[in-house]
């Protein structure tokens, strides 16, 4: 860590660690540290800081991590940072959960969290995963719960490597931090050293941010136009008299003709950017003036009209009656029939570049499909000449219809077999591409993808020099070659929802703008792949449960009266899940009830008037009756389900009569419309309902003090209430 004179190690594998390996590790005279030693030299973590720059307040060392809490001396900012090595196992890993809790509980201050945590959070950190494991969920609801920010990684995808060939990667070391840690280290960033030794690539988080330093000189190569500039820069040279070895000579000289050519441009040139502004504001001038934006947009429509019956069915991008889906459709409808046959074949995809049409004009995709329809007419032509032999779609032998190539502005993919000859045609027609319109083949983004057994395949690639990829690939977004049924496929989407809903950003957003953006943006994501894909139902509750969480969340720092009254012993307990019958026991013939229950780990000294209030609240709770669990239909009091109840709750009979439409239609804040939603379904937290959670409470109302408070007596019958309301009624002429 930088910025902060903190330096961290994980698994150093020494059972004891002294002056001696501190000092060959940092010859810092004023180094501290605080170290968990290694068991069987396995593991092992030590802290190395500073103590010119943090002041060491309590340190805590636990089974999995080393936490320390400092106070800066410069600025006196108090803060804890835990540095962790994760166990590899997953019956391990709710330990190193609990242990980082009660850290972050112990001290209460912004804190920061790093190292190896022997797992991942989502499949495209681990080189080849394709699926959610359970243990990646639970780390990324850990994360969520906690609302702590996970730093993005600059420099790199992978932080561990296993050096075999093929090698096993993924990122397990990560920075966590708390949203108060990173409110005062705006500008923190981390990143990905080079590893030459270890299997871990370092991780450097700078405190200091992005600071820039000078920047570098540049040489404009439109001095050299300006008239006798040569001639200039010759006499500045020849005029330059130093003293001392060669290099030091034309360092000095190379320093000084620097500072005459920048008095030289700002004296002849000008300021560039200011004339560039003032240029573009001429020619946006003259272009109102002229109404050449009307010309041109009532053009383009013409255009596109046009377009329409130029363009063949193969292009589908910014032609009307086309779809990004239909490729993608058509796509894996081709290879679908292809994997059926067996026949071995490729697939090679292709991307060009669009240089020569200027980015931004309103007519360049249009220009550039008309560019591209030439190699559409060109693979077209060399299908028809029975040179080379696409893929066929369609499940009756009367509608077949054979697809050699489909394009999407630059994003293109061709279909033949694994033939010679197909794949040296399709190098001709590139090449003559190449010659009549002047675009290149990006042969490094491009790749050839073998489908079926291809022992040719190695020859098949150096025809085109391209690169070797395999199934299963992303065409527009969307997964190719993969079952329809598979719940990889779902896994981007699941990805960006929890990176796009991270439990921090709900500090900052109440209830209302936290529903704005779940309808705007978040209820839209798998729309796409829902266009082609029958979304399965544990990915529906998964983005479900990602939402939910996000709405209901507390807000900012406003404390969340939680329904659980123990948070605590809940993170730690052995079985969330259990039921009653499973934790409470009663001896046969004896008056002796016992509760049994389980925890992950020993409780620290000061939790244990919290456990001790857990066991004296559910020895003075005793079920009424002792019976199996069974199920109850809760729209009867006799728990027994019958057709009529279920009608009258599905015609909605139930909620009858209360005009919900008052509170969602109308113009309110979001915010003021959860309150009052809430408060009519007598939901909010007054005395009534927190002594039925448990809550030992004076019940009186906290406005008069006089009689009970329920959400009734709050808002309406209390003296006060009705005074206020009196007030509007009589401001509104409302008698």
């Amino acid at each position: 860590m930088r910025g902060n004179s903190c330096v961290l190690a994980e698994e150093t594998k020494c059972s004891a660690i002294d002056l001696g390996v501190i000092r060959s590790l940092w010859s810092n005279s004023y180094v501290d540290w605080v170290a968990l030693n290694a068991v069987n030299t396995a593991g092992g973590v030590l802290l190395m800081w500073d103590k010119r720059m943090l002041e060491l307040t309590d340190s805590v060392v636990g089974t999995f991590s080393v936490s320390c809490c400092w106070k800066g001396i410069t600025d006196g900012f108090v803060w804890a940072n835990s540095r962790i090595y994760g166990p590899n196992a997953d019956n391990l890993r709710a330990g190193l959960w609990g242990e980082l809790a009660d850290v972050m509980l112990h001290w209460n201050v912004p804190w920061c969290a790093i190292g190896d945590f022997n797992v991942v959070r989502f499949p495209s950190e681990r080189l080849g995963c394709d699926s959610f494991s359970p243990a990646m969920m639970e780390f990324s609801d850990w994360i969520d719960h906690h609302k702590l920010v996970d730093l993005p990684l600059v420099g790199g995808t992978y932080t561990w490597s296993s050096g075999a060939t093929p090698p096993t990667m993924s990122r397990i070391d990560r920075a966590l931090v708390s949203s108060d840690w990173e409110d005062h280290f705006s500008d923190v960033i981390q990143k990905m050293l080079p590893c030459p030794i270890s299997d871990h690539c370092p991780i450097l988080v700078d405190a200091r941010g992005m600071m820039r330093g000078k920047s570098s000189f540049k040489f404009e190569n439109m001095w050299l136009k300006e008239e006798g500039f040569v001639e200039k820069v010759q006499g500045w040279w020849s005029g330059y008299s130093f003293t001392g070895s060669p290099g030091f000579i034309l360092a000095n000289r190379l320093k000084a003709l620097k500072a005459n050519l920048k008095v030289w441009n700002r004296e002849v040139v000008g300021d560039i950017r200011f004339k560039k502004r003032r240029h573009m504001g001429e020619v946006m001038e003259l272009d109102e003036k002229e109404g050449i934006d009307g010309l041109s947009f009532a053009s383009i429509s013409e255009d596109e009209v046009v377009l329409g019956g130029l363009i063949s069915e193969s292009q589908n991008a910014f032609v009307g009656g086309h779809q990004m889906v239909d490729s993608v459709l058509i796509a894996n409808e081709c290879l679908d029939s292809r994997l059926r046959s067996g026949s071995p074949s490729i697939l090679s995809g292709f991307f060009h570049s669009s240089r020569g049409i200027r980015q931004g004009d309103p007519l360049s995709p249009l220009l550039f499909l008309v560019v591209m329809e030439v190699l559409s007419r060109f693979l077209k032509k060399t299908e028809e000449g029975g040179f080379i032999c696409g893929f066929q779609a369609g499940a009756v032998i009367g509608d077949r219809l054979e697809v050699s190539h489909l394009f999407y502005a630059d994003d293109t993919i061709l279909f033949c077999d694994a033939c010679p000859e197909q794949v040296s045609y399709i190098r001709r027609v590139l090449t003559c591409f190449k010659v009549v319109t002047g675009l290149r083949v990006n042969m490094s983004k491009s790749e050839m993808v073998p489908i079926g057994m291809v022992p040719n395949l190695s020859s098949l690639v150096d025809i085109l020099s391209c690169r070797i990829g395999t199934l299963l690939m992303t065409y527009l977004g969307m997964p190719l070659g993969s079952s329809f049924k598979a719940l990889g496929v779902w896994n981007p989407i699941i990805e960006k929802v929890e990176r796009r809903l991270a439990g921090w950003k709900k500090l900052y957003l109440s209830k209302g703008s936290r529903l704005m953006l779940l309808k705007s943006t978040f209820s839209s994501l798998p729309t796409y792949f829902m266009s082609l894909f029958k979304i399965p139902v544990s990915v529906v509750k998964r983005i479900e449960q990602l939402q939910r969480n996000f709405l209901w969340g507390e807000e900012g720092d406003i404390i969340k009266m939680p329904l659980d009254r123990f948070p605590l012993l809940f993170e730690c307990s052995w079985d969330r899940e259990a039921f009653i019958d499973s934790v409470y026991t009663r001896s046969s013939g004896v008056e002796t009830r016992e509760w049994h229950l389980r925890f992950v780990r020993n409780f620290n000294d000061w939790e244990v008037d919290v456990v001790a209030s857990l066991f004296n609240l559910i020895y003075s709770k005793f079920p009424i009756h002792e019976s199996n669990d069974e199920i109850k239909w809760s729209l009867k009091k006799n728990g027994m389900f019958d057709i009529g109840s279920f009608y009258h709750a599905i015609q909605g009979k139930v909620s009858k009569g209360f005009p919900w439409k008052g509170i969602w239609d109308v113009k309110a804040p979001r915010r003021v419309a959860f309150f009052v939603w809430t408060a009519a379904l007598g939901k909010i937290l007054t005395c009534d309902n927190l002594r039925r959670r448990g809550f030992v409470m004076v019940g009186w109302c906290c406005l008069c003090r006089c009689n009970d408070e329920n959400v009734a007596h709050l808002l309406l019958h209390c003296p006060m209430a009705w005074a206020l309301w009196s007030f509007f009624c009589r401001l509104f002429g409302v008698d």
